[in-house]
């Protein structure tokens, strides 16, 4: 009689990085330790059945249960692979979703502006515009101060919007957006503010429209 031997090297050297290959020559492995398991009892019984020492047939045993040994620890170092894999791929999942979170923060602060809409007395009242120049109080102009005010603002990702409602038939954008990437436009009796180029018009992070 001669042992199927051969296979532990084979198994050894299939124990890659991927964690499915792992279980699954883990399976294979157990599948074969099972079988040599099961060889072992049947010799076994064999040699207590003929009563003999034959040196063969306990040669083949000692064999055998070599065999199983060595396939019992490669299954405890795939199991501890697999066990490893699985770690470091639940840590670059979180490092993946913390990376996929601070990426779309920096996308939306990139891609914010703040608008505010009202008329020159409402404007100047929450202080975000404020009129200057003239001569005695006369011809004034209104500018905007600059000043943020999270409750006079609505903030706006014109990454996903690019109009902006005003509820009035007359306005003017006195903020600095530059006027090619924007357009106001009559609708129903109101105006809107259409914004055609996002990344130059977000520039500018405040808008303020004043209403007549």
């Amino acid at each position: 009689m001669q042992v199927q031997g051969g296979s532990l090297q084979t198994e050894r050297s299939l124990s890659g990085p991927n964690s499915q290959e792992a279980l699954d020559r883990i399976a294979a492995v157990r599948a074969s330790i099972s079988r040599s398991k099961n060889r072992i009892l049947q010799l076994e019984a064999s040699l207590n059945k003929s009563g003999n020492k034959i040196a063969g047939l306990q040669k083949m045993v000692a064999n055998l249960k070599q065999s199983v040994e060595e396939k019992e620890q490669l299954v405890a170092e795939l199991s501890t692979r697999v066990d490893t894999l699985t770690t470091q791929v639940a840590g670059l999942q979180t490092e993946v979703q913390d990376n996929q979170v601070t990426i779309e923060d920096k996308r939306r602060e990139i891609a914010t502006i703040y608008y505010a809409v009202g008329s020159k007395k409402d404007l100047t009242e929450s202080g975000v515009v404020v009129a200057k120049g003239g001569v005695l109080g006369v011809g004034k102009t209104l500018k905007p101060t600059g000043q943020f005010n999270e409750n006079s603002f609505v903030a706006l990702d014109t990454d996903q919007q690019t109009v902006v409602p005003i509820s009035s038939a007359k306005a003017q954008v006195i903020s600095a957006q530059p006027p090619s990437s924007y357009e106001l436009v009559p609708v129903e009796g109101k105006l809107e503010l259409r914004i055609i180029d996002p990344k130059e018009f977000r520039k500018v992070k405040q808008l303020v429209i004043v209403t007549a």
